[in-house]
């Protein structure tokens, strides 16, 4: 995962991304949901998922419809 030009490494597993307190990946914009989205890291890739939130999560310019499947390469996700 890129996060301010810095490469981080998510174990395998899932992470709640969000700005809620028990987030693994915390947004600070407090126009985030508290838990909008759910990233799956497995050793055959990647998955997200938005978890109900009322803006939606987005991934490539499209709105998420159901879980999608991430491939490599820089991408953002809101």
């Amino acid at each position: 995962m890129l996060c301010g030009g810095r490469e981080i490494p998510l174990p395998e597993g899932s992470h709640v991304i969000g700005r809620g307190e028990g987030c693994r990946i915390r947004l600070s914009s407090v126009r985030a949901s508290r838990r909008p989205a759910l990233l799956v890291v497995e050793s055959d890739g990647v998955t997200v998922e938005d978890l109900g939130s009322r803006n939606g999560t987005w991934v490539g310019g499209r709105r998420l419809d159901g879980r999608v499947a991430l491939g490599p390469g820089p991408r953002s996700a809101s």
